[in-house]
């Protein structure tokens, strides 16, 4: 089971919104600019599971954390709980909810930090994350010499940029963004991983991924706290992590997130978790729907669709429960019940109501 999480910005404004916080916007914000919002950041945890009737993997949200910014928390009065500690807490709660099951958790650049690498080695979890290039790397610890004395806990410093002249590179064929295959060249090499400021550190395998055609490109890394799966399934399930980004587009665009106009604490903190777990729920209904008569894509003079979207499966969704209404509406009315409506009439209220 493979498990991603990252933080999302809900863009809110108003004085009586006690969580809002100012936060970076990550659609804003680009490579030489960082833009900040003000809003209410909010944690899904999602679970990666394939669509056996649309033939691809989705991220359902199963769980939604608010994580308020710490200045805001020092205001309330409040214990501050960053997101990496928020992870670190769900990894435990996953565990609990899933004790037999090999678990594997992906994350961003953001929570690659070594208390929740440590976390996940206690728990028997599978943490896979980027890893940056500036990260402090080094080799095994020496063999113990006999002398008199504590062992060296690690050995030399390590630099990525000239760990990846040393490595045996091999080329796979990986899907990358959008389902196209295409060639990369990855090597491995097992190392110590000490941030500043941690004393013990933690025996990881770092991934090198790089363009076979632009040797001297960029250097993508990930580490992985697994020692048997294979450095292509480390590529693969990363990439399968931006599955979430179409989560939170889906759930903005179609479901109205960032729409609510509420201000009390308790409804912000029910609303967009419901917003999430309705997305799972349109799916588990889809599917029930797809077994009873199965779905088409609605397709379009200027756009081909060759699978089913999260729009398809709404829409589906939406016009069995407007049948239901309208059939409990016509079964409580004494004169509907004696001149019922005809099929005609009642596909164009339909489709009236669809258009509504």
């Amino acid at each position: 089971m493979t498990f991603v999480i990252d933080d999302t910005l809900e863009r809110r404004r108003g004085k009586k919104i006690s969580a809002k916080g100012w936060f970076k916007d990550p659609i804003q914000s680009n490579n030489g600019k960082v833009v900040t919002s003000t809003g209410l950041r909010w944690m899904p945890v999602m679970l990666l599971t394939p669509v056996a009737f649309i033939g691809r993997i989705f991220a359902l949200t199963f769980l939604t954390i608010l994580v308020p910014s710490e200045k805001r928390q020092k205001e309330l009065g409040k214990r501050h709980r960053s997101p990496q500690r928020r992870a670190s807490q769900v990894v435990c709660l996953l565990r609990r909810w899933f004790r037999n099951h090999k678990l594997r958790l992906v994350v961003d650049a953001g929570y690659a930090c070594i208390e929740l690498a440590k976390q996940c080695i206690r728990q028997r979890v599978t943490l896979i994350t980027r890893l940056r290039v500036n990260a402090r790397l080094f080799e095994l610890p020496p063999p113990k010499t006999g002398k008199k004395g504590r062992p060296r806990k690690k050995g030399q410093r390590l630099n990525l940029q000239e760990k990846a002249k040393t490595p045996s590179w091999k080329q796979e064929t990986i899907k990358g963004y959008k389902g196209i295959e295409e060639v990369r060249e990855i090597a491995e090499f097992v190392c110590l991983w000490a941030p500043a400021g941690t004393s013990d550190p933690i025996q990881i395998r770092v991934v090198l991924s790089r363009d076979p055609v632009d040797i001297q490109g960029a250097l993508f890394a990930l580490l992985t706290t697994d020692m048997e799966i294979s450095a292509k399934e480390v590529v693969d399930a990363y990439i399968l992590r931006w599955n979430q980004e179409v989560t939170h587009r889906e759930v903005r665009e179609h479901l109205g997130m960032e729409t609510q106009r509420q201000w009390s604490d308790l409804a912000i903190e029910r609303s967009t978790p419901l917003i999430f777990a309705l997305h799972s729920l349109v799916f588990v209904m889809a599917s029930h729907l797809h077994k009873l008569l199965p779905l088409q894509a609605a397709q379009c003079s200027w756009y081909s669709k060759e699978r089913l979207t999260f729009s398809d499966l709404l829409h589906a969704v939406r016009g069995v429960l407007r049948e239901h209404i309208f059939s409990r509406v016509l079964a409580a009315d004494p004169i509907l019940q004696k001149f019922p409506p005809s099929k005609e009439l009642l596909e164009a209220i339909l489709r009236l109501a669809e258009a509504a």
